[in-house]
């Protein structure tokens, strides 16, 4: 994406919140009546399989805004998940 700020808030036409992941660039977050917030990956020493980042970037933000956090600390949150993820291998229950 060359802008995924501006693609985030296109999609607000269409859902009033939207996450785009942006992979090892983070992701970003908007709803239709706020600007993009970004949020930065978490950093990641040879991340040993990237299947489930998504997902598990997808659950922590989830958790983090039904406790309540602002969008900010729930891509932040997302992002911890995410690169706890790849650290082992293929989509499977953390026994790492």
């Amino acid at each position: 994406l060359t802008d995924p700020g501006s693609t985030a808030q296109t999609l607000t036409a269409h859902y009033a919140e939207v996450v785009v992941k942006l992979g090892p660039g983070g992701a970003v977050w908007c709803a239709a009546d706020a600007g993009p917030v970004f949020g930065a990956a978490e950093p990641v020493t040879g991340p040993l399989d990237t299947t489930g980042a998504g997902d598990a970037l997808a659950a922590g933000f989830l958790r983090a805004c039904l406790d309540g956090a602002d969008p900010a600390a729930a891509l932040h949150a997302g992002a911890k998940l995410a690169a706890r993820a790849v650290a082992g291998a293929g989509a499977r229950p953390f026994d790492h």
